[in-house]
């Protein structure tokens, strides 16, 4: 008969050998010690960099940038915002734009007010309503831009719409309008192209865009 022998049993606490798993344990922990201290250093080198490297931080875009208040003037935004929605809110991205373009146009010259707004609100106004009101108040149809004097509300219905143009006016006004391409040419007047005014005919044809007919001085 064959005797079989088997393995004595050897308990580590029976010889004095470490506990392979509480080792684990420890040195896990360390290394999530150091990887703790490695990244905290690491996102402290970053933002000291950032503070005097300027120059190496990410330009701001306009959506960034609209987040502070010194950057933009609110009411530029809403004048240029309106506009674009009464004028043009039917006439595709580049109808927009072109209305947008005769309005910056005017801000550069001379003959027209120095702001966005002084621009979209020009007009002649009702001298009744300033003597006796202390109103600037404009004559109805007397206005540069119809929709701002003609006697209809100027109630914003389409808020979707709205939104779109005033983010897209948001953008223009605190780049200074450095991305916006004049696609009419220099134009500072238009018109629909279902009336013909009388002074057309004292300037210059440049482009149409959709239902408008843009024009410049000779």
């Amino acid at each position: 008969m064959t005797k079989t022998y088997s393995k004595p049993r050897i308990v580590r606490e029976q010889v004095g050998l470490p506990d392979r798993s509480l080792q684990f344990k420890k040195t896990n922990e360390g290394y999530r010690v150091f990887f703790k201290v490695f990244t905290t250093i690491l996102a402290t080198f970053i933002v000291m960099v950032g503070i005097f490297r300027p120059e190496r931080q990410k330009p701001l875009q306009y959506m960034e940038i609209a987040k502070y208040d010194k950057y933009i003037d609110k009411k530029e935004i809403t004048c240029l915002a309106k506009n674009m929605y009464f004028e043009a809110r039917n006439e595709g991205t580049a109808g927009v734009l072109g209305v947008t373009n005769v309005v910056l146009n005017r801000v550069k010259s001379d003959l027209y007010p120095n702001t966005i707004c002084g621009v979209i609100e020009d007009a002649k106004i009702s001298q009744w309503w300033l003597k006796e009101k202390g109103l600037k108040k404009p004559i109805k149809h007397m206005c540069q831009f119809s929709w701002y004097c003609d006697g209809k509300s100027d109630e914003i219905k389409d808020h979707y719409t709205y939104n779109q143009l005033y983010v897209l006016a948001e953008g223009l006004v605190s780049t200074n309008f450095k991305t916006l391409l004049d696609i009419t040419d220099g134009a500072l007047y238009y018109h629909a192209d279902y009336v013909k005014p009388k002074w057309s005919r004292h300037f210059e044809k440049t482009v149409k865009i959709g239902r408008h007919i843009f024009y410049r001085r000779r």
